[in-house]
């Protein structure tokens, strides 16, 4: 939470600062790399040029700036109204607040200015980014004014599902006046960019020019190289090289490598797992695996034979009564939403992991058993080592399993996180699955995000019980 806002609610008023006047003999001036390298939340003093200005409201300004060593993004600075209009493009001001990072935006916050008047100014010449997207080097030039060249409009959904070449708001759930979202690819990898209103209104050449953009168009295209969870640049100009009718054939292929759909953690919803959907999805895996998977489920499902209890002591068809006596009382108790059965829910470890141990039952007994990971971390790499313990341990007792992999939303995404697939898992761009069939009996083991949620799972199903839809005749 940004350090005002946390201010404001906790005191319940709002403090109004007066601007900071430095001299060059009582402050240390730093270079950009020294910004760079200073740790967050520590003062910082630099001195850049404004290049653009994108809201004032209430005694605070945000404005992007630059140097000739590097670009600052000013988020609330204290500015009164008749400061805010000489703020003109190239003015050289001084900047005394904090480091700080909001979903990886790196930005000056709490801070307070003077003008330099020393008749040097400065506007930044767009930096050419386009090679570098998708690579770690973009983020080296974070906020600055950058330009990308020959990039291809490509589709985006609206909510009802129609192919359009922009979005009102991130999710279309907008209307003009709104931020504006467009997608475009270059060297088959698709990006996310936005005209964002504040600082370039409806009113604006750049806003009306994304507004009449066809799928398909060729676009050169400039702005601000701002950052949220990835590259996410405000776009200030627009220039359309070519009109396509057709969407061509660098547009992004197999986007959808969604084997289960999107899971929810809550023990009250649970997805079905039926053999033959994991034979025949070919999202999960390239064409040649699959049919290599294909082969192994004809020759392991014959071969793979488990002699015993199916979980603990218990087996499939057991009651509910049988899990409480060898289980205790159960933390939870409820009925399934979606299907008539119900279910008993314990709060437990597995693998030395906080989790909730969850039983199903329908009306031949037990039939499902899921463990739901309840750990949190904050180091997001951690989150991959509890996927990696749980395939480990059941590996241990089973064998290696069916199939193991990652399946990331896109090849640039890929690459761009190698290297740090936690924070992939938790952006939601990859998931990790693996399987295991025995005689009669599904395991899986599942690590996905939704809305940066991680939900790690080990799922184990009967092949020969399942539950009967829910009966919901009575309601009418």
């Amino acid at each position: 939470m940004r350090k005002n806002l946390l201010v404001n609610l906790l005191c319940g008023t709002f403090i109004i600062c007066t601007p900071l006047v430095a001299s060059a003999s009582d402050v240390d001036l730093m270079s950009h790399a020294d910004f760079v390298e200073a740790e967050l939340d520590t003062q910082v003093t630099v001195e850049t040029y404004v290049q653009a200005k994108q809201s004032w409201w209430e005694g605070t300004a945000t404005i992007y700036t630059q140097a000739e060593d590097g670009a600052y993004f000013l988020y609330n600075m204290d500015c009164s109204e008749e400061e805010y209009d000489l703020l003109e493009v190239g003015t050289k001001i001084r900047v005394t607040g904090y480091k700080s990072e909001w979903s990886g935006e790196v930005e000056i916050i709490d801070s307070t200015f003077e003008f330099v008047d020393d008749g040097e100014t400065y506007v930044a010449e767009p930096y050419d980014a386009t090679e570098l997207l998708g690579t770690d080097e973009l983020i080296e030039h974070q906020n600055e004014f950058v330009s990308f060249s020959q990039m291809l409009v490509e589709a985006s959904e609206d909510p009802d599902g129609n192919d359009v070449s922009f979005l009102y708001s991130w999710d279309g759930s907008g209307e003009s006046g709104d931020d504006l979202y467009f997608n475009v690819s270059y060297n088959g990898a698709i990006y996310n960019f936005v005209v964002e209103s504040y600082l370039c209104d409806p009113t604006t050449e750049v806003y009306k020019d994304v507004e009449s953009l066809n799928i398909g168009d060729t676009v050169n295209l400039e702005g601000f190289l701002y950052w949220y969870e990835g590259a996410n640049p405000h776009i200030t100009s627009v220039e359309v090289v070519t009109g396509e009718e057709v969407i061509a054939d660098t547009s992004m292929e197999n986007q959808e490598g969604d084997l289960d759909g999107d899971e929810e953690q809550d023990i009250e919803e649970t997805e079905d797992f039926e053999t033959e959907e994991v034979i025949e999805t070919e999202e999960a895996v390239e064409t040649e695996e699959a049919a290599e998977t294909e082969e192994a489920v004809e020759t392991e499902e014959a071969e793979t034979e488990y002699s015993g209890p199916v979980f603990k002591t218990f087996y499939w068809g057991d009651s509910k009564e049988t899990v409480i006596e060898a289980e205790g009382e159960p933390a939870l108790t409820g009925d399934m939403t979606s299907y008539d059965a119900e279910y008993i829910a314990y709060e437990t470890t597995v693998a030395g992991l906080d989790s909730i141990l969850a039983y199903y039952f329908c009306d031949d007994g037990l039939y499902l058993v899921r463990y739901i990971l309840t750990e949190e971390h904050s180091t997001e790499s951690l989150y991959i080592d509890d996927y990696d313990k749980l395939v480990s341990g059941i590996t241990s007792k089973y064998g290696e399993p069916l199939l193991n992999y990652d399946d990331w939303e896109s090849d640039s995404k890929k690459e761009y996180y190698s290297g740090n697939e936690g924070k992939a898992l938790e952006y939601g761009y990859l998931k990790k699955t693996a399987y295991w069939y025995l005689d009669d009996t599904f395991i899986a083991v599942t690590a996905s995000a939704d809305n940066y949620d991680v939900s790690t799972e080990v799922q184990y199903e009967s092949l020969t019980i399942s539950p009967g839809e829910a009966d919901y005749s009575s309601d009418f």
